[in-house]
């Protein structure tokens, strides 16, 4: 489920891309990347997960980390869903006027 969320989100977030690239807008890349970084943590098994394995070992990803996984999850969903919403305050819909 986080992952299919998490792909639409950054599939969403790419999609939308501003005429002008500007500080804001490579911010936005930025928590893109690591929202779906955070997102390749959380998802899977906590063994069969190789960054977890070497960061925190197997019996720590089976003790530690199967817990929190939905947590990470959720933030990094949370982190794109604020890069969406920031990325559309800046989205001007002067691209399809409606004919009068």
């Amino acid at each position: 489920m986080i992952l299919a969320i998490t792909a639409s989100l950054i599939g969403t977030i790419l999609a939308i891309r501003p005429e002008q690239l500007s500080v804001r807008d490579e911010q936005d890349q930025t928590r893109t990347a690591w929202g779906g970084f955070v997102s390749f943590l959380a998802v899977g098994c906590p063994v069969c997960n190789q960054a977890v394995v070497a960061l925190v070992g197997t019996s720590g990803a089976l003790s530690w980390w199967a817990p929190v996984q939905p947590v990470v999850g959720l933030l990094a969903i949370a982190l794109l869903v604020h890069t969406l919403r920031r990325r559309l305050d800046t989205y001007q819909l002067a691209a399809c006027p409606i004919p009068a």
